[in-house]
């Protein structure tokens, strides 16, 4: 089999799940349940901002890091994750100490999409974790 006899494959493949994962959200998004209808408009938004980052980034998440060479994209995608997590810890504990407002305008919710997003990328690269 061709290199393009398995990359249209592949395609053929991804276009019916996602065609199955459309109708999936389609009938969960008629729900009566508004929670249902506001979990479909969150993970679209999320998509929208992943992809607008993304595209403004210049899909950089994915490439190896210029300062850190011998670091896999997976990796660095694990490291600034671990910097969102402390970010988060440290809104939560600042939410918890009210006294304590932050420099940067950053909400906890911006934070916890950052994470999702990163979880996203991650689980789409093919790097190899070094």
């Amino acid at each position: 089999m061709s290199f393009q006899q398995v990359y249209e494959q592949e395609l053929l493949k991804k276009v019916q799940t996602n065609a199955l994962l459309t109708n999936t959200i389609l009938d969960y998004h008629d729900s009566e349940d508004p929670r249902k209808v506001e979990l479909v408009f969150a993970g679209l938004h999320l998509l929208d901002l992943l992809c607008r980052k993304n595209q403004d980034y210049g899909c950089s998440v994915w490439t190896i890091p210029s300062l850190a060479p011998d670091c896999s994209a997976k990796t660095a995608i694990r490291v600034r994750l671990t910097d969102k997590f402390r970010r988060l810890e440290n809104l939560l504990s600042r939410e918890i100490n009210l006294g304590d407002s932050p420099k940067v305008k950053e909400s906890i919710d911006d934070t916890l999409l950052d994470i999702a997003g990163y979880c996203l990328l991650h689980l789409v690269c093919n790097d190899p974790v070094a």
